[in-house]
């Protein structure tokens, strides 16, 4: 995997040393060579640059929620495999890529019925997440009409 930076992209694997300066991430790779790159790209280059991967247990799902027509509608992804990347978090794998191609964590259904979201909590079982994701969206479909 490569991070774009002032230079150009460069292989993650050749970062010697990360050092955020001034609202930059100053990196030391190759022959002590140094650029900058914005946070939020080192950030994803991290994530994305696994180093270690593993199968996830059959019927793992990557839950998408949003609202439609006022009801709660919620899709899933399979989740292939987990992979534990360069920033050394574990990230669900799907065929959209790492956590479903998106950039925030998504709640994961697992095979024993349990929701596991991250920052968050454990849901017991699908249907107690789904009426807390229900409610969650309906605050913040308030705050946005509101505004």
């Amino acid at each position: 995997m490569f991070v774009t930076t002032e230079d150009g992209d460069i292989p993650v694997a050749s970062v010697h040393c990360a050092v955020i300066r001034d609202a930059a991430v100053t990196l030391i790779y190759g022959n002590d060579e140094e650029t900058r790159a914005d946070p939020r790209r080192w950030e994803l280059a991290l994530r994305e640059t696994p180093v270690q991967s593993f199968p996830a247990e059959p019927g793992t799902y990557l839950l998408h929620a949003y609202m439609t027509d006022d009801t709660l509608a919620v899709s899933r992804s399979r989740v292939l495999g987990w992979c534990i990347s360069a920033d050394r978090m574990l990230y669900p794998v799907t065929t959209q890529g790492v956590n479903g191609g998106e950039p925030d964590a998504l709640p994961v259904l697992l095979p024993d019925g349990t929701v596991d979201v991250f920052d968050d909590r454990t849901y017991p079982d699908y249907d107690e997440w789904a009426a807390s994701a229900e409610a969650t969206l309906r605050r913040q479909t308030r705050r946005i009409t509101s505004v």
